[in-house]
Order: C-alpha cells, then structure tokens, then sequence
C-alpha cells in the first residue's frame, strides 16, 4: 500500500492528547496507517524530596516510588488507547520511553520512520509557555516530519 503511513501520536495523558487522537481518527486516519503512541515519563518533572541521614542527604526511595507510580500511570494510560485501537481494529504500538518529551517524540519518529506527529496543546499562553516550555514548540522546530498541533477546545 502507497498510502500506508505511520503516525506519531504524543500522549501525556491528558484530555488534550485524547483529543489529538480523536482528532486524527476522525481527520488523517486511513486503513492500514501504523498509529504509534508515544508517552515520556519527564526526568525534569520527578519530584526532589531530600531526607536527612547522618552520611548525608538521600532521595532514592523518593525517586524510586515516584518511576514505579509513573510506570504504573503510563501503563493504565497506553492500555485505554491500546484497547480504543483494538476495538476498532487499528493497527498500533505504544512506546515509552524515560526522557524530555521533545527527544522522546522525535527519536521515535525517527525510529519508526513516521510520516507525522500528531498531539494536542494545552493552551499555554506565550509567558507560561516561555517559562515552563512547550513541547509542541520543539517538535516544530526540531522535527523533520510535519507535525500537526491539535488546540484545546474553545470555551
């Protein structure tokens, strides 16, 4: 099939990824497209919490408690989307990977050779998202692919 592509959605999620998957089931979607689920368990996210002990400080247990209930939470959340996917027959694979969201993103596009990207945004302003980063922002300008970029619902 010529027409065949594969597809990169970005999921973190939120409503805005489900969203952007429905958006591209309901706009992009032909048969036989690989849809590939991509989800970053964000290291710049993971909580700090320093515990004194009398050989110095200690956060293990704190980050380790914090990976296991993230693994948990992409788990339950690639699940939902795998289970969309085989009830309505669509050929998938999810991805997770531990890493900044943007790198994460576009490596798989580049491991999986997809012809797209697709995800939602939060609809940050421009301060907010000059502060805290936009992951959309560096798909744009990092990605070698197109990149469609799914907005929030207006109010």
């Amino acid at each position: 099939m010529a027409d065949q592509k594969t597809v990169i959605i970005a999921v973190d999620g939120s409503e805005h990824s489900k969203k952007a998957f429905d958006w591209y089931c309901g706009n992009l979607y032909q048969s036989g497209d690989q849809i590939v689920f991509v989800h970053a368990i964000d290291v710049d996210r993971r909580p700090v919490v320093m515990h004194p002990r009398t050989y110095g400080m200690a956060y293990y247990d704190s980050y380790r408690k914090w990976f296991e209930k993230s693994k948990i939470e992409s788990k339950n959340m690639m699940d939902s989307f795998a289970e969309t996917c085989r009830n309505s027959k669509y050929n998938f694979k999810v991805v997770t990977e531990l890493g900044k969201p943007g790198e994460v993103i576009c490596n798989a596009a580049s491991k999986e050779k997809a012809d797209h990207i697709v995800m939602g945004s939060r609809g940050l302003g421009t301060v907010r998202r000059t502060l805290l980063g936009s992951v959309s922002d560096y798909l744009l300008h990092h990605s070698c692919i197109p990149v469609s970029v799914v907005p929030p619902a207006a109010e």
